[in-house]
């Protein structure tokens, strides 16, 4: 007589699963970070991108390299171009600071 247990999946089974779920929930967790980050800087991005910082670049840059397992993203990529962005608004402040107090020394 057969069992009655006989096609309940046992303990590795049901654990097995459970890490396949884990993995699955946390590639699910990675995409949506990433669509949420490119989503917000993406568009401040495009209407804004005077105004992108390092902040906004690290971010797009971390959800990014989460979701490929990238560590560093290659040219072309959104966070790619955030970082160029930041860099250009970050060197550009700088120059304008620079600009200021030389008036300032003259004045």
């Amino acid at each position: 007589m057969a069992s009655f247990t006989s096609n309940v999946p046992d303990a590795a089974l049901i654990n097995e699963l459970e890490e396949e779920a884990a993995e699955h929930q946390k590639a699910l967790d990675h995409a949506k970070n990433l669509n949420l980050a490119a989503t917000t800087i993406g568009k401040k991005m495009e209407e804004h991108p005077e105004s992108i910082t390092a902040k906004d670049a690290s971010t797009i840059k971390s959800a990014e390299a989460k979701y490929t397992g990238v560590a560093q993203p290659p040219k072309g990529t959104l966070s790619a171009h955030a970082d160029q962005l930041a860099s250009n608004n970050a060197n550009a402040a700088k120059a304008e600071k620079s600009a200021d107090e030389s008036s300032e020394k003259k004045a």
